[in-house]
């Protein structure tokens, strides 16, 4: 996946509990595309949700982007994930593309 910093590695904390985590990678360089910083994983603890900790997250992945040389942000979700679509956009993010994912069984038949 790439670069990982510690500074990417998040867990927020509300009153000595867990809230939520943020994994952040900044791909290897590429020479068709400048270096970039990327969301893995973001997750909210359900009592903790609407109360800013993804947008805190988000905003703290930014910066570490930026101070790495990042020149944008990737993110991704499932397209049924209308809770994450609509923190994505507030947070500045566009759609660029769609993507269909295709599994298949390996289990004998």
């Amino acid at each position: 996946m790439g670069l990982s910093p510690p500074e990417l590695w998040r867990v927020a904390v509300i009153n000595h509990e867990t809230a939520g985590f943020m994994i952040g990678f900044i791909p290897q360089k590429s020479k068709y595309r400048p270096l970039y910083g990327m969301i893995g994983k973001l997750g909210v603890f359900p009592e903790c949700k609407r109360k800013g900790i993804a947008m805190f997250l988000i905003t703290d992945a930014f910066e570490v982007f930026r101070r790495c040389g990042c020149s944008y942000s990737l993110v991704g979700t499932p397209k049924v994930n209308h809770p994450a679509l609509k923190l994505y956009c507030k947070m500045g993010y566009i759609p660029v593309f769609e993507q269909l994912d295709f599994e298949k069984s390996l289990k004998s038949a």
